[in-house]
């Protein structure tokens, strides 16, 4: 069988097909490389996405919570559970001021005492008001004492403000009543069948109270 021969123009057309694929697979293979750790790239960094987004939603939570303090924390459970304002003329803040000591001997060694001074309701009689007070005590103990952020609180004190009338007819807001309780009081107590003259007297023999004798008549 005899071997046909290639015209020189047919060996040119060869030989430049045989470049053409030389420079082809010369361009396609470091593509195909780079196009490699590119996705590997972005595949790695997808699987890490997560645990980062994780981390930083974490140290976001605990940086909230170390920034709030003590006295904050309080005060919002107090608003929330008493309101904002009092029914005075004028509707002025329920909230006078909320303190934390430390407790440095006895019992309560290492927890904070806290001290909320607030502005009683208004009422129709000094026996109403009275009863206001233990009414107040009662939720507010109740909700402080059972939220896992107070739980470093181990005795909790309200003391609560009124305008009284003196014997001249001036007008002054005064002291009322203060409210005392230990943590280890109320958590022997079953808030769920507590009522106000049961509660009253767990104040009167456990824990420790004044009234103003303006409201005792």
């Amino acid at each position: 069988m005899e071997t046909k021969k290639l015209t020189p123009e047919q060996k040119k057309k060869k030989r430049n097909w045989k470049n053409i694929g030389l420079i082809a697979l010369c361009i396609f293979i470091p593509f195909c490389l780079i196009f490699s750790c590119i996705t590997l790239f972005f595949i790695g960094n997808f699987e890490d996405k997560p645990k980062k987004i994780h981390k930083k939603v974490n140290v976001r939570k605990r940086s909230k919570i170390t920034e709030e303090n003590l006295e904050q924390i309080v005060e919002k459970i107090f608003i929330k559970t008493l309101g904002t304002t009092v029914n005075w003329e004028g509707n002025p803040a329920r909230v006078i001021s909320v303190k934390k000591d430390m407790q440095v001997a006895g019992p309560d060694e290492g927890g904070y005492r806290v001290a909320i001074e607030y502005r009683l309701d208004d009422n129709l009689t000094t026996s109403l008001m009275k009863a206001g007070i233990f009414f107040d005590a009662e939720k507010v103990f109740k909700s402080i004492f059972n939220d896992p952020a107070c739980a470093q609180i181990k005795i909790c004190v309200l003391q609560s403000y009124s305008v009284l009338t003196d014997m001249y007819g001036n007008e002054e807001e005064t002291p009322v009543s203060i409210v005392k309780l230990r943590r280890a009081i109320a958590q022997k107590i079953n808030w769920e069948n507590m009522y106000t003259d049961l509660f009253q007297k767990v104040i009167r023999t456990e824990g420790s109270l004044w009234i103003h004798p303006a409201l005792e008549k």
